[in-house]
């Protein structure tokens, strides 16, 4: 990780940590609503054109929910967890079906981030259909790969696709990825 990543991701953890300051449990559960069995959250009270009874928040571009309360935005899976727990959560939430609005309770996890990077739907620039698993141009071969302990594995090169993804498949296993991790998914 270089200097100005430890910077960037250190300015994340405070603003979200500033955030958290502004939103207690008792004001939260004063003006929201949440289904954990649906993740929806309703406003209770009246919000200036908003009626009480409506649905809160909207979908942002990357696909996650934002609740916006006394000019804060606030992702809705954070607000789910303090919500539910009466407290904000220590690190990361994870969406366990990789659809970042599905803010339902049994759908979200707290997480590291290594632990989040381990259940990660496959890039849109895939080519191979397995995250891991890639072409070597160099070698004429599919390269197989895993990252563990934030340092990338080599798990060998093979002739087929199908060998390189089968020794992707079962470092997935030893490494302690989640069922799920690197496939593809339409509704992020």
């Amino acid at each position: 990780m270089t200097q100005n990543q430890v910077v960037e991701e250190n300015s994340v953890v405070d603003r979200t940590k500033e955030k958290q300051n502004k939103l207690s449990y008792d004001r939260l559960v004063d003006i929201l609503d949440y289904n954990k069995e649906t993740g929806e959250f309703f406003w209770k009270v009246r919000k200036g054109h908003v009626m009480a009874g409506s649905p809160a928040g909207f979908i942002h571009s990357k696909g996650y929910r934002i609740i916006k309360i006394n000019h804060v935005q606030f992702y809705a899976h954070r607000l789910a967890w303090l919500y539910v727990h009466g407290e904000w959560p220590k690190d990361q939430i994870d969406h366990i079906n990789h659809i970042r609005s599905d803010n339902r309770m049994e759908n979200l996890r707290e997480a590291t981030n290594q632990e989040n990077h381990k259940n990660q739907s496959m890039r849109s620039d895939n080519k191979s259909g397995m995250t891991g698993v890639h072409w070597h141009n160099g070698r004429g071969k599919w390269a197989a790969s895993v990252v563990s302990n934030k340092k990338r594995v080599n798990l060998g090169y093979f002739d087929k696709l199908e060998d390189a993804m089968l020794e992707r498949k079962m470092a997935n296993i030893k490494y302690g990825y989640r069922e799920g991790h690197g496939e593809i998914n339409a509704q992020r």
